[in-house]
């Protein structure tokens, strides 16, 4: 299968970046291993947990045997719990986590794990297809919408519309997502929330202009968007974007961190 890849950030209208992002290439494997990290947004630390879980899971992952499901699963454990030790051994950091997603392209398939918030999307010959689940209170009140129990704009104006139903914070993982799918032609983009900004019809349109080819291009053309909108408390913005071809088998990277 042919790769395409790049990440690229956005610090948006915050002080600072609490993203993290990181792409890694399995020697070996013939794979690779994209992972993301959005710091939770209000408490201490929320950088220093994102940094964290992902150079913990990365660590992990890369030495892990067995299926990769399984490895998955104990990478992601073991970044939770470096978490914990790290706000065990200083009392600043008390409260700190991070959404995680990490997603691993081999062979022929997509594998992914994933808590909190953050995306992982498909733009093949089709609309955009959001893959992984959403653990925030948004598809919870949508239900309810959908329900009659009530209004759709209520729904939408509801103030823990974006709070989380399950994060790395050291403590038990409340909801895990883990999912495998034959890859497909066309882009897959992980991406913190701050992509939120942009509709799924903008991105869709996006990810058509930039061709099926240019990962780093596509990158920057959706940062570029967000940042556009100027809106006064835009989040930081993170994405990894893969191209895939499952009639190629020749690799490019862009953009590694």
């Amino acid at each position: 299968m042919r790769f395409s890849v790049a990440a690229q950030q956005s610090v948006g209208a915050r002080k600072r970046q609490e993203d993290a992002v990181r792409i890694v290439e399995l020697q070996g494997d013939g794979a690779v291993l994209c992972l993301l990290s959005d710091g939770m947004g209000g408490h201490m630390g929320g950088d220093v947990a994102s940094a964290t879980a992902i150079e913990k899971f990365a660590t992990v992952f890369s030495a892990a045997r067995g299926t990769i499901k399984h490895r998955l699963k104990r990478s992601l454990e073991a970044a939770n719990d470096a978490i914990a030790e790290a706000a065990a051994h200083d009392s600043n950091l008390a409260g700190m986590g991070a959404t995680f997603i990490g997603a691993y392209f081999a062979g022929d398939d997509v594998h992914w794990i994933s808590v909190g918030d953050s995306h992982l999307y498909h733009c093949g010959d089709s609309e955009l297809e959001k893959l992984n689940e959403d653990h925030s209170m948004a598809p919870v009140l949508d239900s309810m919408a959908a329900q009659g129990r009530i209004t759709v704009q209520e729904a939408m104006d509801d103030p823990q519309r974006n709070a989380l139903r399950s994060a790395l914070s050291g403590s038990d993982i409340d909801l895990i997502d883990h999912g495998q799918v034959k890859a497909a032609r066309g882009a897959y983009i992980l991406a913190s929330d701050g992509l939120d900004t942009l509709s799924q019809s903008e991105i869709t349109s996006l990810t058509r202009n930039e061709g099926d080819t240019n990962a780093e291009a596509l990158a920057q053309a959706l940062l570029q968007s967000v940042d556009e909108k100027r809106r006064e408390r835009q989040d930081n913005t993170s994405l990894i974007v893969v191209f895939t071809d499952p009639q190629n088998k020749k690799k490019r990277f862009f953009g590694l961190f």
